[in-house]
């Protein structure tokens, strides 16, 4: 038979009844600020519904484990998990905080969630752009003989898109009818269309990996146009934010949208007097329903995890798989 015994669960006794029951844990070791009691007890009764067994601490139970991870996770976590893990459901997508060595030799597949976010921080780059380039209301206490607006047509702006994963291929869809010019860079995907000096609104959609951290840094931004409008909702690591605010200060007409920074929580007081620069507390990827998508997609790998051959199952999650990326 294709499932090993120690992938077993009461679910599979259904269909393998010679098999002795051995629960599968469904292991949480932390919880991320912005769920709540509530959701530990949703992702507890989602394991009791599918035969597994729930367990909610720091502390790595016994026996055969799938590990839920999050960001809240070190490299001293991941060095001391045992071989009992069987698959690792990494929901927070950004997974620069899982070592680079133990992803190479882990032998669990570790599957990330960035659907569950995508279209929310896609969503969060139009508002920031709405934002920005409307922030003149043409509205006024009375009516306007010139008929005056103090702008300029979305269509004329040239885009630059650094990433072209499940965030940037939502954004070229939504973007290419509003704007005449767009590039991509996305070397993993072969494509390496840059444009700094020309590019009118840069998007940062990508992963932070060793190759790219400070990406941004005095170099590119003196290539950059003095209006330019930087957006950042993926990983703070991308810029160097002392680099960032020098750019700032020098041009008044530039402006910079920035969801997330080198270390966080962030101090805003740090950025007083800085008009043109927008700084949100990382939530691009956060909207009402979150918990919901959250449990359902974690249900359905689950439920996929217990039913297919082992094969089947990596290769329906491939563009999820980790370790399939060609970052490693």
């Amino acid at each position: 038979m294709a499932n090993k015994i120690n992938r077993v669960s009461t679910y599979h006794l259904i269909c393998y009844p010679l098999y002795p029951m051995q629960k599968i844990t469904l292991w949480r070791p932390s919880l991320s600020t912005y769920f709540n009691e509530s959701y530990l007890k949703e992702e507890k009764k989602l394991a009791d519904q599918l035969g597994f067994t729930y367990h909610f601490s720091k502390v790595q139970p016994e026996g055969p484990t799938i590990l839920l991870s999050n960001t809240h996770l070190d490299q001293f976590f991941y060095n001391n998990l045992s071989s009992n893990c069987q698959l690792i459901i990494h929901p927070n997508s950004g997974h620069d905080g899982i070592p680079f060595q133990f992803v190479k030799k882990s032998p669990a597949p570790i599957l990330l969630g960035n659907p569950i976010r995508a279209n929310a921080v896609a969503e969060y780059v139009l508002w920031a752009i709405a934002r920005t380039h409307f922030y003149k209301e043409p509205k006024k206490k009375k009516w306007d003989k010139l008929r005056s607006f103090d702008r300029s047509e979305l269509a004329t702006k040239k885009i630059q898109l650094i990433g072209h994963g499940h965030v940037g291929r939502i954004l070229e869809k939504k973007l290419c009818p509003l704007f005449s010019t767009l590039w991509i860079s996305d070397p993993l995907k072969k494509k390496n269309e840059l444009h700094f000096k020309e590019a009118d609104i840069i998007i940062l959609c990508c992963e932070l990996t060793p190759q790219n951290k400070y990406f941004f840094n005095k170099k590119i931004f003196s290539e950059l146009k003095s209006n330019v409008h930087i957006i950042n909702p993926a990983r703070g690591g991308l810029i160097k934010e002392s680099e960032l605010l020098k750019f700032l200060k020098k041009n008044k007409d530039a402006h910079a949208t920035i969801d997330v920074f080198e270390s966080e929580p962030k101090n805003f007081s740090l950025f007083k007097g800085f008009s043109n620069l927008t700084a949100t507390s990382h939530v691009a990827g956060v909207f009402d329903g979150l918990a919901q998508t959250q449990l359902h997609f974690i249900q359905n790998i689950l439920e996929n995890y217990l039913k297919l051959k082992l094969n089947i199952f990596l290769n329906k999650y491939e563009a999820l798989h980790l370790q399939k990326k060609g970052t490693l």
